[in-house]
Formats: C-alpha cells, structure tokens, sequence
C-alpha cells in the first residue's frame, strides 16, 4: 500500500504554498507523483460564486464579468508561476508518465469548465487530495472542500496555514467506532508505516467500548509493523473537537488522522460538529475520509 499520485489544486493566490508544502511532505517518503491541477472559472460562475456580483445588472453586469474574466486570467499565470518556482526551488521534475525512479514528480493541467464536475473527476482519479482552509474562494463553491471529502470516495489532507515540512514524525488517529474512522485510518496507513510514534486517541464517555475498540486496532497495527501507543482522554466538559486538539498539542501531532462526518453533513452544518471544527479552523495537518 502506498500513496502514488497527488492532486493539488493550484488557485494562485498566497495560501497555495502551504498546500504545495504540505503535499510534498506527502509525496516525499512515496515518491509519489504531484498533479498541479487549475480550473478556470467561466465568469457566469464566478459571479455566482463571488458575494454581491450577481446584483449587477446591465452595464454594471458587463463591467462585472469583464473585470472576473481578467482576475481568472491573472489568478491562472500565478498559479503557473507558483508552481514552476515551487518545482524549481524543490528540483522537482516535471513528468506526464511514470518512470523508474523513485523520485516526486509533477505535471500541471488547466481545465475549463464546471469547477465542481471537473475537480470531482479529477480527485476520483488521485490516491490523495490536498486542500488548504483559505477563506478566499479564488472564484470556486464555497463548498468545494465538503463536496470533494462526501462524494470523491478519496481522503483529504487539510493542509494548515504554515509550511508543513514532513509527516512521518508523531501521527495521531482520533479514534471513533464508525466507518469514517476505519476509512481514514486505511487511508493513512501507508504514513502511519513511515511515522517515528504513533497514538490512538480516543475522547472517553459512555463506557469503555471506545477504549477496547482503540485497544483492538492497536493490535491489529501490529501486523502492518506499527507499534502505536493507546490514550484514553476526558473531555471536561469540552467539546470533542478542542479535546483532541489540546490532546494533539501534547503529543506533537505532526498530523492528525480522523473520519469525516460521521454524523449528517446537515446536523453538521445546524448544530455544529467535529469535522466542521476541523474544517474551518487547525493547526496541524488533518487527514480527513469520509
């Protein structure tokens, strides 16, 4: 089992290179191959996509789409350049097709057309996808992340704001007995193999099934020649999303390991959650799987 091709979506705005970085860390100890992915945004959709712009109407409407087609064709060469400087500076050679070595490649693609349709493809097709959190839409759904992590069937590593410069050093997988966390955990395997220490957490409350189950796969991940270390973690009246936080912070987490939604996206969404938590705001790298 190993991690061999990587999406990463170029937008060319600033938080591209904590992405690119926390996808390197990933492709690093795999020799895995990076695809620089942009899709340029039709200006019908960007305005969609942009608050306020679809109040514009006659000549403000063309002024609008006019202006949103120049910031596509600026946001495009950036991305172009940041990623052939990125490549460059990392000697990261640029390939269409694999070959015998065991060295990180990349390739770049630009599409246009639907950024949803075309991003869902293009993931279905990747053992990973890299995302940042970056609050800026750069003309895309607001909810693309969501979308990619319930319906690509593929795990998400949610890059944090900082440079991530490796992965293999303390893993923590939060665990839950449901099938978004074994989906997660099966996902993380090949970095679980590579890590220096890895810890199973697990938020006690409501019996010690949640402590046998973390004591359980523990067991198994000796066959896989990981030798974690189980932490049972009360919450203190927190919610489970700063318990595991505070709980990574005191192990070092260089990477946090955890299942997506595991309940509805929509009590999510009205109630608030762990993964929306997550989501939306973290300092480490999160690998996510639904």
């Amino acid at each position: 089992m190993s991690i061999k091709t990587i999406l990463v979506p170029a937008g060319g705005s600033e938080s591209d290179r904590s992405i690119f970085e926390a996808a390197l860390a990933a492709a690093a100890p795999f020799g895995a191959h990076l695809d620089f992915y942009h899709v340029v945004v039709d200006a019908c959709e960007a305005a969609e996509n942009t608050p306020h712009a679809g109040f514009a109407m006659g000549a403000g409407l063309v002024n609008t789409l006019t202006e949103l087609r120049t910031e596509e064709q600026g946001r495009l060469s950036a991305a172009r350049d940041q990623v052939e400087v990125f490549c460059r500076q990392h000697g990261i050679a640029m390939r269409e097709k694999p070959q015998d070595c065991n060295a990180v490649s990349a390739n770049w693609c630009e599409e246009s057309g639907d950024s949803r349709s075309l991003f869902m493809r293009r993931a279905r097709c990747s053992d990973l996808i890299v995302m940042g959190r970056s609050h800026r839409r750069n003309h895309l759904p607001e909810n693309l992340l969501e979308r990619l992590l319930l319906e690509s069937g593929r795990p998400i590593l949610l890059a944090p704001a900082e440079a991530t410069r490796t992965l293999n050093g303390t893993v923590m997988v939060c665990w839950k007995e449901c099938r978004e966390t074994v989906h997660a955990v099966i996902a993380a395997m090949p970095l679980l193999q590579q890590a220096s220490r890895v810890f199973i957490v697990n938020v006690a409350g409501g019996g010690d099934d949640g402590i046998a189950a973390a004591d359980r796969v523990a067991r198994q991940m000796l066959w896989h020649g990981i030798h974690p270390a189980t932490c049972h973690v009360e919450s203190g009246g927190r919610s489970i999303a700063a318990t595991l936080s505070s709980a990574a912070r005191e192990l070092g987490a260089g990477l946090m390991v955890m299942g997506a939604y595991s309940r509805s996206p929509m009590s999510e969404l009205v109630f608030g959650g762990c993964t929306q938590s997550f989501l939306h705001a973290a300092d480490r790298p999160i690998l996510l799987a639904h």
